[in-house]
């Protein structure tokens, strides 16, 4: 099962990699490019609306990572060094306009930060939505991790066959223990709130590209695949510790102030006090990245983490623009002190 790849619909196309083929798809042109990364348990697609406001401005890319969505499996998780390199050798590929502008949403955004670590030269700055950060569990309320933390240590440990299936089959397994046959019922579940949700989304999306995301979003092998992306995910955060992954380069970040339904799906039944702290919490660590940077804007928004790109298309698209427009002039400037 899991080493079907699921086919895409009737748009963009696979590029072929050292590591396999990976989907993606390019609307508009000229540069900056923007580069659309995806968070856990989303796919390029998911940005398809967002990708044709931006595309009349610029090239915008859209892309599925090795192992998720449209793209060829492998073994999942990975290094965030391995989802970096891997993008850098798309793009030289793709042969898109530089520099980038990387927009990347939750995981994506850390994803995002190592990019422009490593490629800096390559990228004018970074959009980060709701972003994941390594120093996330610094800035909860104590009884928040504890709680956490708690969930997890008080529950039977999975069954090895579970072990690196990420958050979908854990939540099974601590649910239900050791019982395996109650796993089809969880699915089952999970795959009915998914479509119900995907549904609302992309109501308005157009109808050939609607219907095959959302049943692909409820498909197993998305809902695994998405999960087990994240499966490492404090592991990737000692990774971008050790990278120093903090470029100093224009950065903004947009920081949701709710909790959506896809959200609430995972964090089972904490209170809505400390999901109020925990927002918080986030908020005041985006402020403190942001004050180490000589540039960085902080936008916040009545939305939720996940359904962020769908809710608030048109905010997203204009903070991408004033992106283009600050880095356009630099370059005007630059090339007039050169005749000059």
């Amino acid at each position: 099962m899991s080493n079907i790849e699921i086919s895409a619909p009737g748009i963009g196309h696979k590029f072929e990699l050292k590591s396999g083929k990976i989907w993606a798809s390019q609307e508009g042109n000229g540069g900056p490019t923007v580069v659309f990364i995806s968070g856990a348990g989303t796919v390029g697609l998911d940005y398809y609306e967002l990708q044709k406001k931006v595309s009349a401005q610029s090239a915008a890319f859209i892309y599925d990572r090795m192992g998720i969505g449209y793209s060829s499996t492998c073994i999942l998780p990975r290094t965030s060094l391995t989802v970096t390199q891997e993008l850098h050798e798309l793009l030289e590929i793709a042969k898109l306009p530089k520099p980038y502008i990387l927009v990347g949403h939750s995981l994506g955004g850390l994803y995002a930060r190592h990019f422009a670590t490593l490629y800096q030269k390559d990228v004018s700055g970074l959009v980060l939505l709701d972003p994941a950060h390594e120093d996330f569990n610094h800035y909860m309320p104590e009884e928040l991790n504890k709680l956490r933390k708690i969930k997890l240590n008080d529950k039977p440990k999975p069954p090895k066959i579970y072990k690196s299936s990420g958050l979908l089959l854990k939540i099974a397994s601590y649910s239900l223990g050791r019982n395996i046959l109650g796993l089809v019922p969880m699915v089952k579940k999970f795959q009915r709130i998914y479509r119900k949700l995907f549904t609302e989304e992309l109501k308005s999306w157009p109808h050939e590209i609607k219907e095959k995301l959302i049943n692909d979003h409820e498909s197993i092998q998305w809902l695994l695949s998405g999960s087990r992306e994240a499966a490492n995910v404090d592991d990737l955060y000692e990774e971008i510790r050790e990278a120093k992954a903090v470029p100093n380069i224009p950065t903004t970040i947009i920081c949701s102030l709710e909790i959506d339904d896809f959200r609430r799906v995972v964090l089972a039944g904490e209170s809505n006090e400390l999901i109020a702290q925990e927002i918080e919490g986030k908020n005041r660590l985006y402020k403190d990245y942001l004050s180490n940077l000589s540039e960085g804007k902080l936008i916040e928004l009545n939305t939720g983490h996940v359904n962020m790109p769908f809710r608030q298309p048109d905010t997203i698209a204009l903070a991408i623009k004033e992106m283009q427009v600050r880095d356009r002039k630099k370059q005007d400037d630059k090339d007039n002190e050169t005749i000059s």
